[in-house]
């Protein structure tokens, strides 16, 4: 089968519009293994094109994708296609990133010392001490601070950094169609 990778693309793509509660990769594998092959390269290589390697994270082709594009790869670099072991190398790199997480921590206000209120001494007019107590205006009366930090600057970076690799692979859609065609 000698097709153009953006051809099979587009018969997947005619079937899903067909058949939208359908799933793409059941889609593509219905018609053959090279429609599934050329769906998955093309869909990274839109994802990360427009948005970098976190917008095909975050839109869930990761998820999808990930192990059979790593299949991908050894092969072709088995069939000695430039520029997959690269790829490859950044593929692993995705699957090493932590999963995203959000971490919530709370501690004792070191303004009020916990206790969720300042007090202060009040002298009236006739020369009478009161002692005052107003709510922290640090922890609102609380008495704890609560910070939610996440990984998710930490990955973004880390995507960057495989952005700028991928992105130098100039021939990108020329490797990927060399593929397409030997495979």
């Amino acid at each position: 089968m000698d097709k153009d990778h953006q051809i099979l693309m587009d018969e997947v793509y005619d079937l899903w519009r067909a058949e939208p509660t359908k799933k793409r990769l059941n889609i593509a594998e219905s018609l053959s293994p090279l429609h599934k092959i050329a769906v998955q390269l093309g869909n990274l290589n839109y994802q990360v094109e427009n948005g970098g390697f976190m917008q095909w994270i975050d839109n869930g082709y990761c998820e999808e994708d990930l192990y059979d594009l790593i299949d991908i790869c050894n092969k072709a670099i088995e069939l000695k296609i430039n520029n997959f072991s690269m790829l490859l190398n950044l593929l692993n790199k995705v699957k090493e990133l932590p999963e995203e997480k959000t971490e919530i921590e709370e501690y004792n206000c070191s303004h009020c010392h916990g206790m969720g209120y300042e007090e202060y001494e009040d002298e009236d007019d006739n020369g009478n001490i009161e002692i005052v107590k107003e709510d922290c205006d640090y922890c609102g009366g609380d008495g704890t601070i609560t910070e939610e930090y996440d990984n998710r600057e930490f990955i973004y970076d880390e995507c960057n950094k495989l952005d700028k690799i991928y992105y130098e692979w100039e021939k990108v859609l020329t490797d990927m169609q060399e593929l397409i065609i030997q495979w």
